[in-house]
């Protein structure tokens, strides 16, 4: 029995330090992984999917963060930045001078695009401040300068612009509360080219402005509290343009200036309290058909082109919320069809309502 205890000393003795190993090695390893899930630990490395931290409305955002420049020529810079989530990218190819910034603040999405061969050279600009989206696409060819910025502030804004002479094409689109706003600008020879939407409330606004010869296009479309706006300006040779279309509680306007020879076109279109309003100026260039029944054939081709506001059914563009489309006044019926006849020597304008005054100031 007294060789008994000596035994059993020894063996717990043993049986300690190997659990006091065991112990030893689990706490080695609990550090070496990190802390759990869920429990702080700081942020990763720069590879892999990143999340940003906890914002201050409580919940954690995901996104995406990309930006990409490749430069073969010049100088190109691509940005994008994040605040509290969101997709952004930033993509910047080729171009002397080519730059793309893109962000957002509030869990929107932002997309700035900017390529350029050409000297005069490429800027895109996206910025989505509240959870909206927005996009921005800027591409040039030529010596001009190519520029688009796209702002949303609540729903959807959207500008494009092209430039592929010696002229300089500028877009801008800028979408506030529910509004949406869609903005294109071209410029393919010497002349430059200005497009520019704005929509606030719950508005849509489009904005076109296309300049192909040696002039100045410009087109702006404003959409205020639920309107629609639609304004589009088209030059050919090396006339000026000017478009505009303003919309306000709940009308629907439409604005066309084309000029197909070197003078000027002007149509200015406005609508407020649910009317509808259409302004058309047209230029005629040489060659054309001076028949006044082929002349309004192409001037009815040409809104149809661009289409109304309203659209046919459903919440197409520029449908006011609790209307299913068909506003707009593109044609004959309903509303003031203000209408603006063009030839060589000037324009001549009137109402096709017999009952509308005679004046053509708004």
């Amino acid at each position: 029995m007294a060789r008994l205890f000596p035994c059993l000393a020894l063996l717990l003795a043993v049986t300690s330090l190997v659990i006091s190993a065991e112990e030893e090695k689990e706490k080695a390893k609990r550090q070496d992984d990190g802390p759990p899930p869920d429990q702080g630990g700081g942020g990763g490395g720069g590879g892999g999917e990143q999340y940003a931290a906890e914002g201050s409305y409580g919940n954690r955002k995901y996104g995406t963060v990309v930006a990409n420049a490749k430069g073969e020529l010049g100088n190109v810079a691509a940005n994008a930045a994040s605040m509290t989530g969101g997709n952004v990218i930033a993509n910047a190819v080729n171009g002397t001078r080519t730059s793309s910034i893109a962000l957002t603040k509030f869990g929107g999405d932002a997309q700035a695009n900017a390529k350029g061969w050409g000297a005069g050279g490429s800027r895109s600009n996206a910025v989505a401040q509240g959870t909206g989206t927005s996009k921005s696409q800027a591409m040039n060819l030529g010596t001009g300068v190519a520029q688009s910025n796209a702002i949303s502030k609540g729903n959807a804004a959207s500008a494009s612009t092209f430039s592929a002479g010696g002229g300089g094409s500028q877009s801008n689109a800028v979408a506030g509360g529910l509004g949406q706003a869609l903005s294109d600008s071209v410029a393919l020879k010497g002349g430059n080219s200005n497009s520019f939407a704005t929509a606030k409330g719950q508005g849509a606004a489009k904005s076109n402005a296309v300049g192909a010869g040696g002039g100045k296009v410009q087109s702006f479309a404003n959409a205020l509290q639920g309107g629609s706006a639609m304004a589009m300006g088209e030059g050919d040779l090396g006339g000026d343009v000017h478009s505009m279309a303003n919309s306000a509680a709940g009308g629907h306007a439409i604005g066309t200036s084309v000029m197909k020879g070197w003078g000027q076109s002007r149509a200015d279109s406005m609508a407020t309290k649910y009317g509808n309003s259409n302004a058309n100026a047209f230029q005629l260039g040489e060659g054309q058909s001076a028949n006044p029944e082929d002349f309004e054939k192409m001037i009815d081709e040409a809104v149809a082109s661009e289409g109304p506001p309203g659209g046919q059914g459903g919440r197409s563009f520029g449908a006011r919320p609790g209307h299913h489309g068909g506003g707009g006044g593109g044609g004959r019926r309903g509303g003031k069809r203000y209408h603006a006849r063009g030839h060589k020597r000037g324009h001549r304008r009137h109402y096709s309502d017999e009952d509308e005054e005679d004046s053509d100031e708004y």
